[in-house]
């Protein structure tokens, strides 16, 4: 939780979106969030278009979407609503070269995440807008990562109770702070 505060400079001056569904990870670490921090939160009933259910004159400083609601977002004409969300987390999927592209245009920080049920959280942020897209996910603070025989990503930190998780992603280091996800 407090890796990711830091990394976007989250406060308890922000208003946090929350449109995922309650029994994921993200939605209780989104909630986890709000409540260490005192942010203010929007709830919105999950769905493919949360901006469908939301003022277009609300202010949101951080949210988390799954890729499907990016891509309805973006089709439902809703683009400039998530331009104005300061920082953005998508999760739950791989995202399309296309979809990259089309976010690549945005002036706000979104971020894919790489992170799963062991790790509580993500664990690594890959930028995808500003012109500054990358191919490869960079661990957070504290992360330490590294491959098995099988080059499948390796996960070890406080998160994991300082122990070694060893992933199913077939993944390639660019260093020992970065990587590509392959699959």
């Amino acid at each position: 939780v407090s890796l990711t505060m830091d990394t976007l400079k989250l406060t308890s001056e922000d208003q946090v979106l929350l449109c995922l569904a309650p029994d994921f990870i993200a939605t209780k670490m989104m909630l986890a969030r709000c409540l260490i921090l005192d942010m203010n939160l929007v709830l919105v009933q999950p769905t493919t278009n949360p901006f469908d259910y939301i003022s277009p004159n609300t202010k949101i400083d951080f949210a988390s979407f799954v890729p499907l609601q990016i891509r309805n977002i973006i089709d439902s004409g809703y683009s400039n609503n998530l331009r104005n969300i300061r920082n953005v987390l998508i999760g739950g999927g791989p995202i399309s070269v296309k979809m990259e592209n089309e976010l690549l245009k945005f002036k706000n920080n979104i971020y894919h995440t790489y992170g799963m049920t062991e790790t509580v959280s993500h664990i690594a942020l890959r930028k995808l807008s500003n012109d500054a897209v990358s191919k490869y996910f960079k661990c957070m603070n504290g992360i330490e990562i590294k491959t098995n025989e099988n080059q499948c990503l390796v996960i070890k930190s406080a998160i994991t109770n300082h122990q070694e998780v060893e992933t199913k992603d077939v993944v390639e280091l660019k260093n020992l702070k970065e990587f590509r996800w392959l699959g």
